[in-house]
C-alpha cells in the first residue's frame, strides 16, 4: 500500500465531527515543505562549479600536482558513492527533514572551513560531497512524502541547475569584487546553505518536528514500519531490475555531467577561450537546461513521448560532445547550448523514474540510495578516468569520444526503464 504523506492535511475532524479549520502556519506546512525542498535544492551544486570556475586559480595559488587537481575534481563525486549507503541508515533512525538539516548544516561548515583554511581544501570539499549526498539522495523521498505533484518535481530538480549556474558564474566576480581573494569566492556559499538549513528546520518544526514517533518497544510506527519493510523488498525479481536500469541511467548521466562540470572550463581554456568567458560558458551549461529539466518529469504521464524523448536525450548528448571535438572555439557555445539542454534533460529524467517507479517514500529513498550511490561511484571514476585520458594522450579528444560513447548507451538503458513498471514494496505477492 502506498504510504501516508507526512503532510497535514487542510482540514482536522474535530472531537464534535465537525471539520475545524487549521491554523494558517499548518495550512503554510506543504508550502514550506517545497521552499525547503527547493532551497536545499539550490546548494546541490555550486560547491563543485565554483571550485571549477576558479580551477587554474586554485592550481597555481595552492601549487597543486596534476594528479592534486583530479582529485580535486573528483573528490565531491567520490564522496557522493561512498557516503551513499549511510543516508537511509540514518534517515531510518532520525527522520528525512533532520538528516536533510545535518545535511545543509555540514554543506554550510565545509565550505566556510574550506574558505577559511587553505590546507582543508581537500578534505572539506570530501566533506562537502557527503553533505551534497544527504540531500540529493532525499531529495526523491521527499518530494514523494510530500505527495509533490510533477510540476513540482520538476522545479525542484530546476534548482539543482540553478544552483550549478550560480557556482559557475557568479564565483569570479566575487573573487574580482574581494581584490582577487579565491577564499571570498568559494566561501561565499556558506550563505546558501544556511538559508536552507533555517527553511528545513522551519519547516520541520511547523509540521510538529522531524524526528519519527518511536513505538514503547523501540521500533518505528506501524506504518513507517511497514513502508520500510517495502523499501527493503526493492530487490526483489521485478525490483532489481528495475532498480538496475534506473542506477545505470542515474549513472551515466552522473559521470557525463560531473565530467562536464568538473573540466570544461579547462577545455575550453586549452581551445585559447579566456577563462572569464570560460566561465560563462560552464554557467550557461547549467542554465540552458531550466527548462528541459523543469519539462522532462512532467511526460512521465506520457509513456511513449518520455521513451522517444529518452532516446533523443542520449543522441543529443552524444552528438553534443563530437561537436564540442571537432568545432573548435568558433563551434563551442552551439555544443554548450546543446549538451546543457540534452544532459539537464538526462538528469531530469533519472530524478523523475526514481520519483515515479516507486510507489512510497520509503522505497523512494532506498532506490534513490541505491541508484544515485552506484551512480556517483561511477561518476567518481569517469571523472577521473576522462582526466587521465587527457594527460595520456595530450588531448580532449579521446575523453570527448568516450563521452559519445557513454551518452548512447545512456540513451538505450533509459528508454528500458522508461517501460518498466513502479516498484510496490509487494513483490511476493502480499501488500503490506
Amino acid at each position: 500500500m502506498a504510504e501516508r504523506s507526512p503532510v497535514p492535511t487542510a482540514l482536522h475532524q474535530a472531537p464534535t465531527g465537525k471539520p475545524a479549520a487549521t491554523s494558517p502556519v499548518k495550512r503554510a506546512v506543504p508550502l514550506l515543505g517545497l521552499l525547503a525542498a527547493f532551497a536545499v535544492g539550490l546548494n546541490l551544486r555550486p560547491a563543485i562549479t565554483s571550485v571549477a570556475a576558479i580551477l587554474q586559480e586554485l592550481t597555481a595559488t595552492a601549487g597543486l600536482a596534476p594528479a592534486d587537481v583530479v582529485l580535486l575534481s573528483s573528490l565531491p563525486v567520490a564522496a557522493f558513492g561512498l557516503s551513499a549507503p549511510l543516508i537511509p541508515l540514518l534517515t531510518r533512525r532520525l527522520g528525512t527533514e533532520l538528516v536533510l538539516l545535518a545535511s545543509m548544516l555540514l554543506l554550510a561548515g565545509s565550505l566556510g572551513m574550506r574558505a577559511l583554511v587553505p590546507g582543508l581544501l581537500l578534505l572539506c570539499t570530501f566533506t562537502a560531497g557527503v553533505a551534497i549526498m544527504g540531500g540529493s539522495i532525499l531529495m526523491p523521498q521527499y518530494l514523494k512524502e510530500l505527495r509533490a505533484s510533477p510540476r513540482a518535481v520538476g522545479i525542484a530538480t530546476t534548482t539543482f541547475g540553478v544552483g550549478a549556474a550560480a557556482g559557475a558564474s557568479l564565483t569570479r566576480p566575487v573573487v574580482a569584487a574581494a581584490g582577487g581573494n579565491l577564499s571570498a569566492g568559494l566561501g561565499i556559499w556558506t550563505v546558501l546553505a544556511i538559508a536552507a538549513a533555517v527553511l528545513v528546520w522551519v519547516r520541520a518544526a511547523s509540521a510538529g518536528g522531524a524526528v519519527p514517533v518511536r513505538e514503547p518497544g523501540g521500533g518505528l510506527p506501524a506504518p513507517a514500519a511497514a513502508a520500510a519493510r517495502g523499501a527493503a523488498r526493492v530487490f526483489g525479481p521485478e525490483g532489481r531490475r528495475t532498480a538496475a536500469l534506473i542506477g545505470a541511467v542515474f549513472g551515466l548521466q552522473a559521470i557525463l555531467y560531473f565530467a562536464v562540470s568538473s573540466w570544461l572550463p579547462t577545455i575550453q581554456d586549452e581551445a585559447g577561450i579566456d577563462r572569464g568567458t570560460a566561465a560563462n560558458m560552464l554557467a550557461w551549461f547549467s542554465a540552458v537546461g531550466f527548462i528541459s529539466t523543469l519539462l522532462t518529469p512532467m511526460l512521465m504521464a506520457h509513456l511513449r513521448l518520455l521513451r522517444l524523448a529518452a532516446a533523443l536525450i542520449g543522441a543529443c548528448v552524444a552528438f553534443g560532445f563530437g561537436w564540442l571535438a571537432l568545432g573548435g572555439a568558433a563551434g563551442s557555445f552551439g555544443a554548450i547550448t546543446l549538451l546543457g539542454f540534452s544532459q539537464s534533460a538526462a538528469f531530469g529524467l533519472s530524478m523523475a523514474l526514481i520519483v515515479a517507479k516507486t510507489a512510497n517514500g520509503a522505497i523512494a529513498g532506498k532506490l534513490s540510495a541505491v541508484s544515485q550511490g552506484f551512480g556517483y561511484v561511477a561518476a567518481a571514476l569517469g571523472s577521473a578516468l576522462i582526466g587521465g585520458l587527457r594527460t595520456w594522450t595530450g588531448s580532449w579528444n579521446a575523453s570527448l569520444a568516450l563521452m559519445s560513447l557513454l551518452a548512447l548507451a545512456m540513451g538505450v538503458v533509459a528508454v528500458l526503464a522508461v517501460g518498466r513498471e513502479a516498484i510496490s514494496g509487494a513483490e511476493h505477492g502480499r501488500e503490506e
